[in-house]
Parts: C-alpha cells; sequence; structure tokens
C-alpha cells in the first residue's frame, strides 16, 4: 500500500530470498524468525514503471495471547514462509528490489 513506510531500519522487517510471479500475482519467500509460529506476514508492494519495491513485514495490529507475551521465555524459530500479493502490472522487464535491503532481486 502507498501509505507504507520502506524503511529498512525498522524492526519487523523480512529480508525476500526469492520471488515468482504471473501477470496479476508476486509470492516471495523469506525465512521468518519468530516466537510466534502463526505470527501471519504481509507483502507491501510499490510499482513505478520501472521498478517494482517489495516489503515483507508482520501484520499490523496482530497480537498473540498477550499473557503468554509477557510471562512465557521465547526462542526465535527460522520459519519459511511464502507470502503472495496483487500487482497493478505483470513485472515485464522491471527491476525487483528488497526494500529491507535496497537490493535487487533475481526471479
Amino acid at each position: 500500500s502507498s501509505d507504507v513506510q520502506f524503511d529498512p531500519s525498522a524492526d519487523g522487517y523480512n529480508r525476500i530470498d526469492s520471488w515468482t510471479a504471473d501477470s496479476a500475482t508476486i509470492t516471495v519467500s523469506t525465512i521468518f524468525l519468530t516466537c510466534y509460529v502463526g505470527m501471519p506476514l504481509q507483502l507491501d508492494v510499490r510499482e513505478s514503471r520501472d521498478v517494482v519495491t517489495l516489503l515483507v513485514r508482520e501484520q499490523p495490529m496482530w497480537l498473540p495471547d498477550r499473557q503468554r507475551l509477557f510471562e512465557e521465555p521465547c526462542a526465535d524459530v527460522a520459519v519459511p514462509t511464502t507470502v503472495t500479493a496483487t500487482l497493478k502490472a505483470p513485472v515485464g522487464e522491471r527491476i525487483v528490489v528488497d526494500a529491507s535491503t535496497g537490493e535487487s532481486l533475481r526471479g
């Protein structure tokens, strides 16, 4: 969405490992470090004529069991995850960029 701040220094963003796309959607793969395996992620997309910028982040407003959050110790688990978003136009010849690193990605 256009109101998302693409700030790579902020917490809760995940590096993109790979991506695939068809004419209507783009799917990214990431390794998500979390205490809560069910935590949902979202893929934010900004499209321009030459670039598709992607940002994987935790879904806002998601909160696990609040009591458990503060009482139980937590050890991060690496969870391979895929997240999909709708494109306004096919990727085509555009460059795909991971907003969390600023690096271009190969499909």
